[in-house]
């Protein structure tokens, strides 16, 4: 009997603002093949103005909260729970 182990990443993006963190991250998910090591579903948590920058994969999910959104204490209420 064969088992699904998809794998599911998830990334914290909640940090990323501007520049050089951006082109990064975008860039190593613009030349991800996530598929080739079993993983079926990355997700990004970030700001929307940061999720705007990335690219758009079928296996890409960004996600944002409006706490995501506001200054360091926000960010780091939401990265609490």
């Amino acid at each position: 009997m064969a088992t699904d182990k998809s794998i599911t990443v998830g990334i914290d993006a909640s940090n990323i603002r501007y520049g050089g963190g951006i082109t990064h991250l975008s860039q190593v998910l613009k030349h991800a093949t996530p598929d080739l090591s079993g993983i079926s579903k990355v997700i990004v948590w970030s700001n929307q103005k940061t999720l705007e920058q990335l690219p758009n994969k079928p296996w890409l999910y960004k996600e944002s909260d409006s706490l995501l959104e506001g200054n360091s204490f926000h960010r780091i209420y939401w990265q609490m729970f």
